[in-house]
């Protein structure tokens, strides 16, 4: 290697915030808020009938749309895998 060719130092101190692709452009609480309010619509219209049963997907139909999810990129299956931990948690 020669000696004037430049340094590539990596130190794991490096502050998160010096990372520019880290930035989140949405406000996670509301985010957060937003679906659930959704979801607990989706629920109300279950017991008033607005929506079938048959709707809900199965363990197969998750595998499908995680699928699909990641082939659309890895922001479509980040945000399925919070739709369905938020699901979990209601």
């Amino acid at each position: 290697m020669a000696d004037d060719a430049a340094t590539i130092t990596v130190d794991f101190r490096t502050e998160p915030a010096k990372y520019k692709h880290w930035k989140v452009s949405v406000n996670g609480p509301v985010a957060t808020l937003a679906m659930g309010r959704q979801i607990l619509g989706v629920v109300g219209q279950l017991f008033t009938g607005k929506v079938s049963l048959r709707q809900m997907q199965g363990v197969i139909g998750i595998a499908r749309e995680s699928g699909r999810a990641a082939k659309r990129g890895t922001i479509s299956l980040i945000n399925l895998m919070a739709v369905i931990s938020l699901n979990l948690a209601i």
